[in-house]
């Protein structure tokens, strides 16, 4: 999740993760923690700056945070809760906004 977080925080700047990183002065190792830590100040960045529609920002925030509900303690594919949850605040919102030609 977390690393779809980032892809839609890269779609929206139109710049990678790593340029970003590299343009803010933090490193960026290639493990979890690191990417999570710059992910969190790159949303942070967001909603300081408040130039993301809020259903975009909400569904990058729960990917990168990993917000979802779920059936049990760890995120699984085969919960159907979490299958339901991932649906209803990242695909639906982003679907939304889609044209009916790429739906």
């Amino acid at each position: 999740m977390l690393e779809l977080g980032i892809l839609l925080l890269e779609l929206w700047h139109s710049e990678s993760f790593e340029t970003f990183a590299s343009e803010s002065n933090l490193t960026l190792a290639k493990n979890f923690g690191s990417r999570y830590e710059v992910a969190q100040g790159w949303i942070s960045l967001n909603e300081n700056e408040g130039d993301m529609p809020p259903f975009y920002f909400d569904a990058a925030t729960r990917c990168i945070e990993c917000t979802f509900a779920t059936s049990s303690p760890k995120p699984d594919w085969k919960d159907v809760t979490f299958q339901k949850s991932v649906s209803q605040y990242v695909i639906k919102p982003l679907l939304d906004i889609c044209p009916a030609k790429y739906r």
